[in-house]
């Protein structure tokens, strides 16, 4: 087997696993998860480890464009900013943020409720063009995306992950 680059967030070490039909890497200490390969199927059976580790390695800091990195950013302050704050649903044992427990479907009214959030900035941004409005903007974007990133999180941990066009997912 192909040596395994550390993971790519916490940078703890990974191994090959199966899960259902799937095969693919998987951090030991995180839990992060790899594009699953179909393990069933003439196209990907003998291939699913080699697949799965090189999507693994692949980094693809490089390839993403600037605006992503921007909004990744806000993401990451807004997720830092918020992580103690005090909310049964989404922190139920006051031990600091997660989102592994929530409902996907309370999670979705969030993303509703900060879409309106959005709106309103975005009001206020077109009547009071000032830097402290353009900024809640920029704030409230980055709500509606971590909301978006926390179901992506659960879903993508839940079932196996299709893979896109192209062999990235």
């Amino acid at each position: 087997m192909k040596e395994l680059k550390p993971c790519p967030f916490c940078g703890g070490k990974a191994e090959y696993v199966i899960q259902g039909f799937y095969g693919r890497i998987r951090c030991k200490n995180c839990g992060n998860i790899g594009i699953g390969f179909n393990i069933d199927t003439s196209d990907y059976s003998h291939n699913a480890e080699a697949l799965a580790i090189a999507a693994w390695n692949t980094r693809p800091s490089d390839k993403i464009c600037p605006e992503i990195m921007a909004l990744a950013k806000t993401m990451q302050y807004k997720l830092d900013k918020n992580g103690n704050k005090e909310c049964d649903v989404m922190n139920p044992d006051g031990t600091g943020r997660g989102w592994s427990h929530c409902d996907t479907d309370w999670l979705a009214e969030r993303i509703q409720d900060e879409l309106d959030e959005l709106n309103r900035a975005l009001d206020s941004a077109n009547w009071h063009p000032v830097i402290e409005d353009y900024n809640a903007v920029l704030n409230e974007c980055a709500d509606v995306a971590n909301f978006a990133m926390m179901i992506h999180d659960m879903t993508s941990k839940a079932m196996p992950i299709p893979e896109l066009p192209g062999g990235e997912g």
